[in-house]
Formats: C-alpha cells, structure tokens, sequence
C-alpha cells in the first residue's frame, strides 16, 4: 500500500497543475471536449482523498500531511479560480511538494 501512495501522489499533481492552469488559460489543449477546470478539480481533489487514506493505512505521516495541505490547496482554488489568484496557488503548491519530496527522501 504503501508503493500505491507513493505513485498516486505524482498522478495527483498532474491533475492538480493541469486543472490550473486550464483555469489560467494556459492549456493548449483538451483531452475530450468537455474538459473544464472544474472536472480537474473534482479529480484532484477525489484523488488527493485516496491519498490521504492510503496514507492514513500506511501509516505515512508525511504523506498524510501533504494530503491535508493539498486538499487545503485545492479548497482554496476553488473558492477563487481567478487566473493571479490561480498562479499564486500554483506556485505554492509546487513549493510545498518539492519541499514534501526532499523531505520523503532525505528522512527515508
């Protein structure tokens, strides 16, 4: 289980920046015609509950954490999907799982 955390939380984060930046209009391009950025953020934030769970049973207290403040994140797109405000969280979300990931592998 806890090999199934590790790989769904990089599927999370692809979700998660391409949703946002859909909703920044930087997208090229869409996987079917109805994909909207709120669709990403249904998902994102579907996933990042797995997540949290699977962390929850593997006893993963990192992994557990990252998941609470990703779904922070994702709460806070979701009020405010404006494109400045969308950029701002993007960027701190990426901040926060860099850090995450360099604290998963330096404290392993």
């Amino acid at each position: 289980m806890k090999l199934a955390a590790y790989l769904i939380w990089p599927l999370a984060l692809i979700i998660y920046l391409r949703a946002s930046y859909m909703a920044m209009g930087r997208a090229k391009w869409r996987f079917f015609p109805a994909d909207t950025f709120k669709l990403g953020q249904l998902v994102s934030t579907l996933v990042f509950v797995a997540l949290l769970v699977l962390a929850i049973l593997s006893k993963l207290n990192l992994l557990v954490y990252l998941a609470i403040i990703n779904l922070i994140y994702t709460f806070l797109f979701y009020l405010q999907p404006t494109p400045r405000t969308t950029n701002s969280i993007a960027k701190i979300f990426i901040l926060t799982n860099l850090l995450f990931a360099l604290l998963i592998i330096f404290l392993r």
